[in-house]
């Protein structure tokens, strides 16, 4: 899934330099795949679940300000998750453009000669 373009927009921004941009994918990296991410992001569903389940439940009507409320506070727990998606999207995209900009460069021509 393509991230928020405003949550792109917010990661060219803060890491402008490719080898900056790298350096957070990775450790962005690492930090989604241990089990402490993991329970953290769990309770962070477990809360916007609740919170979609108040909007969805059509029991009292909410005011306009209850409902930008809620949401305010389900894409504020959704944050991290969002920004962490975002780094490791725009970090794979730049890798992988990287990867072929250099991939294709070494690769040798069919006649045997250079380049």
């Amino acid at each position: 899934m393509k991230p928020d373009p405003k949550m792109q927009n917010a990661v060219k921004a803060a890491f402008p330099d490719l080898n900056i941009l790298f350096a957070a994918g990775e450790d962005v990296s690492v930090t989604v795949n241990t089990p402490g991410w993991q329970h953290l992001m769990s309770l962070l569903e477990e809360m916007i679940a609740e919170i979609d389940s108040k909007l969805d439940s059509g029991h009292a009507p909410l005011t306009q300000a209850e409902y930008a409320m809620w949401h305010g506070r389900r894409g504020g727990l959704a944050g991290a998750r969002d920004a962490a998606e975002a780094i490791l999207h725009r970090y794979a995209a730049e890798l992988a453009a990287q990867k072929a900009k250099h991939e294709g460069d070494a690769e040798p021509s069919l006649n045997g000669g250079s380049k």
